[in-house]
């Protein structure tokens, strides 16, 4: 995903202002965080449960920016944060057995929901229409830096020899990281 933002956007990485890199790095910590608490937490939980609580993320915007940055939160969000509270509280306490029983793997998940939504709040607070790239090429430097760190330390390192792999390594990158956020910080 970095490599075509830095042929894009070569010319505007020239020059930014050092509180922009800040910013941005701090936006790349936020999301870095979200995708290491949902690996993590998948190993430990349903998917049909992370599904739902990461899907809290929606909820946890308002509350988080009413908390955090003193926004105004409308009436219908707190309703729907209760209302997924209460969901919540059934996938975690209900009597199904499949889904009824909570563990670290769903603690993580809301970690990983949190930080999704402070990833929004960042990127809407911080990102301008004047500094959107670099900090868009910022965000997606921490979460490979940091993700590289985190494989060196705790995964068994391969190189695919695949070229089907290297073709989905391809199309993620571009599509549904590099065009997806491209999307979100304009």
């Amino acid at each position: 995903a970095l490599v075509p933002l830095l042929f894009l956007f070569r010319q505007q990485l020239k020059g930014i202002e050092r509180q922009v890199w800040g910013q941005a790095v701090l936006i790349g910590l936020a999301l870095f965080s979200g995708y290491a608490f949902l690996n993590w937490g998948l190993v430990y939980t349903t998917t049909a449960k992370a599904g739902f609580v990461i899907g809290l993320r929606v909820v946890l915007v308002p509350v988080m920016a009413a908390g955090l940055f003193r926004n105004s939160v409308a009436n219908s969000s707190w309703i729907g944060a209760l209302l997924s509270a209460i969901g919540l509280g059934f996938i975690f306490f209900g009597s199904t057995q499949s889904l009824g029983s909570f563990n670290p793997g769903d603690v993580l998940m809301l970690f990983c929901a949190a930080s999704f939504a402070m990833h929004v709040l960042l990127v809407s607070r911080y990102t301008k229409p004047q500094n959107f790239a670099p900090n868009l090429f910022a965000q997606i430097s921490v979460v490979m830096i940091l993700s590289g760190i985190g494989m060196l330390l705790f995964e068994e390192v391969t190189i695919p020899k695949s070229q089907m792999v290297w073709e989905d390594v391809i199309i993620t990158g571009l599509f549904s990281t590099a065009l997806a956020f491209w999307l979100q910080n304009r």
